[in-house]
């Protein structure tokens, strides 16, 4: 099953331009089994897109991207926001209490929000991730070698906030995930792969993206009256 583990929706990410009925119809196309938003520090547009993809049948599952003080990680899990800065232990211990599943967010990437080499001396994630769709080869060769080290698994997660960059990198599961419990019990046991670029995904270029999703809204989609004007 693949699943791109890392979105971000316009809604709930002020940094991505991505409409969330654009993001399921272009993830079907190019041929993804389901896909995470996991935007920054909230669950509000990963509630409302799953939402949407229960309309259209396509599996969304909640996530967040958290900021800790030593860096970031991709939550699952969670049912509400966390609403206040923590530590990396007091987000792990909150994760682990919760019984939900933390990856290691772009670990070498070179800004102040990666772990970088904190990931040997912070325990209790389950997972790095090891490609980034916006973290350079170089350094998700890192995060891979990292991952090797500490004896964990590695994800895959396009970290799209535009459009045509959902799908680069995505994760591919041993077997079919229903729901977030699923989700995070197959994070939790390791049987999967980092994957570059879902079916089709290099053939497309931003302005095929956009001719695709300006006659998919006005053609095929279905109507979503009640949430219309928020995407």
């Amino acid at each position: 099953m693949k699943i791109d583990l890392h979105v971000h929706t316009k809604i709930s990410s002020p940094c991505s331009s991505i409409k969330i009925t654009q993001m399921i119809d272009y993830a079907r196309h190019i041929g993804l089994d389901a896909i995470c938003v996991t935007d920054h520090d909230t669950l509000h547009g990963a509630i409302l897109a799953q939402k949407i993809g229960k309309e259209k049948n396509f599996p969304v599952f909640k996530g967040m991207e958290i900021n800790t003080y030593e860096g970031d990680f991709l939550v699952f899990g969670l049912e509400k926001d966390i609403g206040k800065p923590l530590s990396a232990r007091e987000l792990l211990d909150l994760v682990s209490s919760s019984g939900g599943a933390a990856i290691v967010a772009h670990p070498y990437r070179p800004f102040e929000r990666a772990l970088k080499d904190k990931v040997y001396s912070i325990k209790g994630f389950n997972a790095l991730e090891v490609e980034n769709g916006n973290t350079s080869p170089e350094y998700n060769k890192l995060a891979q070698s990292a991952s090797f080290k500490l004896s964990l698994p590695g994800t895959g997660g396009s970290d799209a906030h535009q459009l045509w960059e959902i799908g680069r990198y995505y994760t591919r599961f041993d077997h079919t995930i229903t729901s977030e419990q699923e989700l995070v019990e197959a994070i939790k046991s390791g049987n999967y792969q980092a994957k570059t670029g879902a079916s089709n995904v290099l053939n497309y270029n931003q302005e095929a993206v956009t001719n695709y999703s300006y006659h998919k809204e006005k053609i095929n989609e279905q109507p979503v009256s009640y949430l219309r004007q928020l995407i």
